[in-house]
């Protein structure tokens, strides 16, 4: 009986393991999560699978029009800024966890564009202060935090129109907050380009200028998609460069493959689990700066066969080359005294 509770224990703690987040893996999974209601933010962290939730998005923003800020979670919270006191529960437990809960800013959209609006560097600061007070480690007991005093792990970019001017002091200001407030926490910075935008807009040369933790790069509806493997326009190759050798924190960004987790509208170059699966082992066994995989979204995940499943399942396989006959004879009574 001691032995089968001890077996549960460690087999509890490898899953836990395997579930939690830590940047500089290679077998994380993360994942959007808010552009529709059919699943909780808390059932999206009572899955293994994934390692990161992005809560997308925050749409608008312009220091020109008062109260401008736009959180959008569709069903999942109130319309504006409203109060989401069931969402900050989820985030703690979530974050308990080991998980990692993010906001992204922007998100795609159909005519007329939503965007946020950076026209100078002090807008910028503002920017980053309202939201390192907002939704950060800063100014937790302000009632018009929509998470209340819930504090989220950082925040993604997926900037679809515009331009991202003036971001680098967005994220810097953000930075300068936490060390002024004494904070603790590492917040992470994420973005979401798509796989022809290593420079140019929508973000410029904000890829070498500022640090990044990760970028979810997004090989789906440009011709460099992930059914382009292993023949050009396929370019993770251009952005493992850049990640080893170009960017300001070379070596320790890390870089996603972005899939979309089935086919339909907006999923274009969808590829099913095992040829993503192939794609996963040879980019694992190629580059360096592979963090893992993002997936978009949530629910098409689920409805397509639990895509997610099979996709952590691929990345798992993937890691057994890192650690030879160990992954394949190791069983649970081996780690018992």
């Amino acid at each position: 009986m001691a032995r089968c509770f001890l077996a549960t224990v460690c087999l509890l703690s490898l899953l836990e393991m395997v579930s939690s987040f830590t940047m500089h893996r290679k077998d994380n999974v993360a994942v959007y999560w808010g552009q529709k209601s059919s699943i909780s933010l808390a059932d999206a962290c009572d899955n293994d699978n994934y390692n990161m939730i992005i809560m997308g998005f925050v749409t608008n923003y312009n220091t020109s029009v008062p109260n401008s800020l736009v959180l959008n979670l569709a069903g999942n919270c109130g319309e504006g800024m409203s109060p989401c006191s069931d969402l900050a529960k989820d985030i703690t437990t979530c974050q308990s966890k080991g998980k990692a809960v993010t906001l992204s800013l922007g998100g795609g959209s159909l005519p007329p564009w939503e965007m946020i609006t950076l026209n100078s560097d002090q807008e910028a600061k503002d920017f980053g202060n309202m939201m390192y007070n907002t939704f950060l480690g800063g100014s937790v007991d302000d009632p018009k935090r929509p998470f209340g005093s819930a504090v989220l792990d950082g925040f993604d970019l997926d900037i679809e129109q515009g331009s991202t001017d003036h971001f680098d002091v967005f994220i810097q200001t953000v930075r300068d907050a936490s060390t002024q407030n004494h904070d603790s926490r590492w917040y992470y910075f994420t973005a979401a380009p798509q796989c022809p935008q290593l420079t140019g807009q929508p973000y410029g040369n904000l890829f070498s200028t500022t640090p990044f933790d990760a970028l979810f790069v997004q090989f789906y509806n440009n011709d460099c998609g992930l059914d382009a493997w292993p023949e050009s326009p396929w370019n993770f190759d251009a952005w493992n460069n850049w990640a080893e050798n170009d960017a300001p924190n070379n070596g320790s960004v890390k870089v996603y493959i972005g899939a979309p987790a089935a086919s339909g509208p907006g999923m274009a170059h969808y590829v099913d689990a095992q040829k993503l699966g192939d794609i996963i082992l040879d980019t694992v066994r190629k580059y360096g700066s592979f963090g893992g995989v993002m997936l978009w979204d949530i629910y098409a995940a689920k409805s397509n066969d639990n895509f997610d499943a099979a996709v952590k399942k691929d990345l798992n396989e993937s890691m057994i080359p890192k650690i030879g006959h160990l992954r394949r004879s190791v069983n649970v009574g081996d780690l018992l005294p």
